[in-house]
């Protein structure tokens, strides 16, 4: 919110998932999608993602820290990018060609919740669905893309799960859509995995988006109990839990890591 974030984040970390999202709905958004292609998009969209074209908003600018050898490097995350791809293409020949299907749907949807003082008031939940399928019954079902090869990664994702269902409910206005949500990890053994959404899982995610809110609205703004993912966080370097303590005396500077220490006391983890 104050424009602190890092310039210098680790691109390089989601390139396989983002290059194989974008392989997925260049090769979706044919007329025609043709079996035995899909890899070829792979390779296009790596290349396009590593081109640093400006103008172009699938191209990466920030550099990409490679780890090693660059070439050997690219090498392999081309690899498995069209590995992906390859396991990936018959997924979505059985699943979304034969259907109505949309991909990249971007949705920014009013969510009436009570404000501090318990009069509703209007928020909007933004983000986007990877795919979008209605059948011949005007079922809908949301698919998400997952490049992770952890076969437990569905555990850290399931809050998504609950949050696209909740969008596409008020997107469509019907509460009974979509019918089903589903992630796809074609780089693991269990390449489709549907998750279970209770009345339970919908009002927890329901009072989460409040507490935030409530949270955003009394300026509450804490660093978050766990410590998961803050190593790869844009702020991570100008976060109260985590910033160096600088202490300057006869012109020098020098780091306080026991005021640091006590500093992330104050934000004790799980």
């Amino acid at each position: 919110m104050e424009g602190r974030s890092s310039p210098s984040v680790d691109t390089r970390r989601f390139l396989a998932g983002n290059v194989a999202d974008l392989a997925m709905r260049n090769w979706l958004d044919q007329d025609d999608p043709q079996p035995g292609t899909m890899s070829d998009f792979a390779d296009a969209a790596f290349d396009r993602m590593t081109s640093g074209v400006v103008g172009d908003p699938d191209s990466e600018l920030r550099p990409i820290k490679w780890m090693g050898d660059p070439r050997k490097d690219k090498d392999k995350i081309r690899k498995f990018v069209r590995d992906i791809a390859v396991d990936l293409e018959p997924l979505l020949l059985e699943h979304v060609v034969p259907k109505e299907y949309m991909t990249g749907v971007w949705f920014e949807v009013p969510l009436n919740i009570p404000y501090l003082d318990g009069k509703l008031t209007t928020v909007y939940l933004r983000g986007e669905l990877d795919i979008l399928t209605r059948d011949d019954n005007m079922d809908c079902e949301v698919l998400d893309l997952k490049a992770s090869v952890d076969p437990n990664y569905i555990k850290k994702t399931l809050g998504q799960g609950f949050f696209y269902k909740l969008a596409v409910r008020l997107l469509l206005k019907d509460k009974e859509q979509p019918k089903r949500v589903g992630f796809i990890f074609p780089a693991i053994e269990e390449k489709l995995r549907y998750i279970d959404i209770s009345q339970d899982d919908m009002r927890v995610m329901l009072q989460r988006i409040i507490r935030m809110a409530h949270g955003s609205w009394r300026g509450e703004f804490d660093p978050k109990v766990s410590d998961d993912g803050c190593k790869q966080c844009e702020v991570y370097h100008a976060c109260d839990k985590w910033k160096l303590v600088i202490n300057e005396k006869d012109g020098k500077r020098t780091v306080d890591f026991a005021a640091a220490a006590a500093r992330r006391r104050t934000y004790p983890s799980e």
